[in-house]
Order: C-alpha cells, then structure tokens, then sequence
C-alpha cells in the first residue's frame, strides 16, 4: 500500500511486521482516510470507578462528581490493516486519584491540551474485522471485540449502529455533521485553554494523545500508548437532543448512563497509533 505524502506518516513509517492469529500485519497502525466522530459525554461516577477497578490509573471527574467518557464511532475508509469501522468506549483518566474539573463541558475538551499526562482508559472496543480485532487485541492489549454494523455520512448527518458478536445492538444514532464549530462552545474551550496553552495546541500538528489498555495477559500494566491525529478539518459542537439522536441503552454502555455532551467530526481522520514500547 502507497503511504500518503503527510507529515503525520512520515514521523512513523510502517518499519516492520508481526505474526497474529490471522497472518502478517504492518507495524505501526495507521489510518490514511475516512470520518471519525468522538462523543464526549457524562456518565454515572460510581459506574465509571468501578470499570476503573484493578487498574493503576483513576477515573478524572466533574466537580459534580460525574464521569468523563469519549465514544469514538469512526469508519476508516483507508487504512494500513484494510478498511473497517470502530466503536470505542474510553474515559478520561490520570495518574493520580482525585483529579476534577468544572462541570462546563469545555473543561473536559480543554484537558486534552492541558493535561498532557492525562489520556484514555481504553474500556470496550469494537472492531468488525478479525484482522484488525487481532491486532488490537494481540498486539495493543486493547481487548477487541468483533462486531458487525455501518457507519455512513449522506446529506449533513452521520448515521451508525453497531451489533456485538451475538448479533445484540450495541449503540447507534443519528447526528448533525455541521459545516462549522460552535462559537459559543469553542470560546469557552479557549478561555479554558489559556492563550499560552491555545497557542502551543495551534502549533502542535498532529494533535498528541494517549491512550491506555486495561491490564491484560498481553500488557499486565497501564501502557500509555501514543496516538498522532491530523485531520484537514476538526467540527465542534454541542450535542443537541433535539437534532442529534444516540442510543446507548444496550451493551456495556447501559451500566454508565452515558449523556452526550459535545460532538466532534475529523475529516479526513488520518491517524498512528503506536505500540506503548514505542511511546
């Protein structure tokens, strides 16, 4: 496969090969096109420290007291493990326990610049082919499920469901895929950041992030993983009940009680993840 001209994918060239269950796979992961969509939202604090159990890492709360989840729904049209599509529940976590931020959901996006020793807690991922499921699970210790579903953008909305390996739904909705951010919630984002923490995010391309596997057979430790993220375009906005339309009530995401809060769009979602050893 041809790796596009972009800086993202020069920093990280695919410089080897492994074996998994399914045959030969390229080392790193990346992603060269396709839509990725990143809900950020609120859920049950109790729920959310108890998915947090047995891990060296704490769940980062509202000064209410709620828990901070990323859902990322993403169809890869272009990828270096062949197209597929993801559904990937994460939640923002820290090093240290009793971290909190402000209620205002620009806060929690804020972080992201902010907090560099923040990331995710990867707690169920999804994946709809078996080579990508190895990979992630045999290779990342992200523990990766198979799934089946779709993940299609038509006329200014983006429209997914997913199904979980026994056929069960697992999440779907109906959202706006506008042509501009919010002004409103991107100011309160900037006034979180800070001039001197918005200018270092304006200069920082790609954007950085981490995210961090449950303990497993495969990496018994908090890995802390790097992911390279440089879309063309980034749309911000707010999660509108009245026009955008999710429902999560089936699978794990029952027990969090997920409230979408922000909606995130990243075309064309170029993408490197890289193995922990190797961040």
């Amino acid at each position: 496969m041809t790796v596009p001209d972009h800086p993202i994918f020069a920093q990280s060239l695919p410089a080897s090969e492994l074996i998994l269950s399914t045959g030969p796979a390229p080392v790193p992961y990346h992603v060269y096109e396709g839509h990725g969509l990143v809900i950020l939202g609120y859920c049950d604090g109790t729920a959310l420290l108890n998915a947090f159990a047995g891990q060296d890492v704490h769940p980062v709360l509202t000064q209410s007291g709620q828990g901070i989840l990323l859902v990322f729904v993403c169809d890869f049209t272009r990828a270096s493990l062949g197209p597929h599509h993801e559904l990937h529940i994460t939640a923002l976590a820290a090093p240290e326990t009793g971290q909190v931020v402000a209620d205002d959901p620009a806060a929690a996006l804020a972080s992201f610049a902010t907090r560099p020793d923040w990331g995710v807690l990867s707690l169920h991922l999804w994946n709809d082919t078996s080579r990508v499921v190895a990979y992630n699970s045999e290779y990342l210790g992200l523990q990766a499920q198979q799934s089946d579903g779709h993940v299609t953008v038509q006329d200014g909305r983006l429209d997914f469901a997913f199904s979980g390996p026994d056929g069960g739904p697992l999440a779907a909705g109906n959202l706006r895929v506008n042509a501009r951010s919010d002004a409103g919630l991107m100011m309160r984002v900037m006034r979180r950041l800070g001039w001197g923490a918005l200018w270092d995010a304006l200069r920082k391309r790609p954007a950085l992030a981490h995210v961090i596997n449950r303990k497993s057979q495969v990496i018994p430790r908090n890995g802390r993983a790097k992911t390279l993220t440089a879309p063309d375009k980034m749309i911000v906005t707010r999660f509108d009940p009245a026009r955008d339309h999710v429902d999560f009530t089936a699978g794990p995401y029952a027990a969090f009680g997920f409230a979408p809060k922000i909606i995130e769009h990243l075309t064309p979602f170029r993408f490197v993840y890289l193995h922990p050893d190797a961040s």
